[in-house]
């Protein structure tokens, strides 16, 4: 029996091969003492055995290759299965490891998504103070103008009743009290003040 380096285990060839070899290890030596057995009368009759005998052994040997192929392609496919194994458990880990990697994605977009949506009111907001800070200046200036016109017209006395910061807080509480958005607020605001002006400054 030809020597194999095999993956440890017994296999069913691991088997059959053991079998095969005691039944014809068997039988040759059966032949053999049969034929020592025999007188040299008998020549005939132990050449006809020595004849048996090797061709049981030439047999045997050539079966014993045939085994030692077949328990190695056993072990090649036991080998290959321990692999797929191997293979199928790696792809459910890395399965698992993308659909984390997905979920993190996804919980990542929607801080985006807030962060835009806050950057987003942010400038909106500071272009509403902006606007309502643009206004102010304008009716600050509507009003220095008016003054000016009304002290050249010979109207010194005309003028608004209130300091121009108090004025500036009523209109600004008066539009916040009609409610709406912001960019209502600065709207109502903005055109409240341009009456105003217009009446210092001496418009119709």
């Amino acid at each position: 029996m030809h020597a194999a380096t095999r993956i440890p285990g017994v296999s069913c060839g691991d088997v059959l091969a053991q079998i095969t070899e005691e039944i014809l290890d068997a039988r040759i030596l059966d032949l053999n003492e049969k034929a020592l057995d025999l007188p040299d009368s008998q020549r005939k009759e132990r050449a006809t055995l020595k004849r048996k005998r090797g061709a049981i052994q030439n047999f045997n040997s050539a079966l014993s290759d045939q085994l030692l192929n077949l328990r190695e392609a056993l072990d090649t496919g036991s080998a290959l299965r321990s692999r797929q194994k191997d293979a199928a458990k790696e792809k459910i880990k890395l399965r698992g490891e993308f659909l984390e990697i997905r979920k993190q994605r996804e919980e990542l977009a929607l801080k985006m998504d807030e962060a835009r949506a806050v950057h987003a009111d942010r400038v909106r907001r500071m272009k509403e103070m902006n606007e309502v800070n643009t206004a102010m200046t304008d009716i600050e200036m509507a009003i220095q103008r008016g003054r000016e016109r009304a002290r050249k017209e010979g109207r010194n006395g005309e003028g608004p009743d209130m300091p121009i910061d108090m004025l500036l807080d009523k209109v600004a509480a008066d539009v916040r009290s009609h409610g709406g958005g912001m960019f209502d607020r600065v709207k109502g605001f903005n055109g409240r003040m341009e009456r105003i002006a217009m009446v210092l400054e001496g418009r119709p």
